[in-house]
């Protein structure tokens, strides 16, 4: 039973059909139903007019984000640190106000130091 199928025994009639003048009055039949029928009213969810509210005022959002940002970080050259004059004299007159057995503690302490003694 194997049978080759054959196109052209078919033919080129078509195996659909519609009522005569169908496609003549379809544009007539289409406006008579829309200018029929009322119209749905649109009804917004909370929802959606939140998500409308947000997508708008979300480029708002990043533009003051990005002024605050400008207005708190501080602008310029940060300055050079100045040795303070005077600062070893300082230190030595510090030293030299110490007693003696203060003196002593601290020399003996720090005699030893690898980052001192290097």
């Amino acid at each position: 039973m194997e049978k080759q199928f054959d196109f052209n025994q078919i033919g080129k009639r078509m195996p659909y059909g519609v009522p005569d003048g169908f496609f003549d009055r379809l544009q007539d039949n289409v406006m008579r139903e829309i200018k029929s029928s009322k119209p749905t009213p649109i009804i917004k969810s909370k929802a959606k007019t939140r998500k409308a509210w947000i997508l708008r005022l979300a480029p708002l959002t990043a533009v003051a984000a990005a002024l605050v940002a400008l207005l708190l970080i501080p602008h310029g050259t940060p300055k050079k640190a100045t040795p303070q004059e005077g600062s070893y004299a300082q230190v030595e007159q510090a030293f030299n106000n110490l007693s003696d057995a203060d003196r002593s503690y601290l020399v003996s302490a720090y005699q030893d130091d690898l980052f001192l003694n290097q």
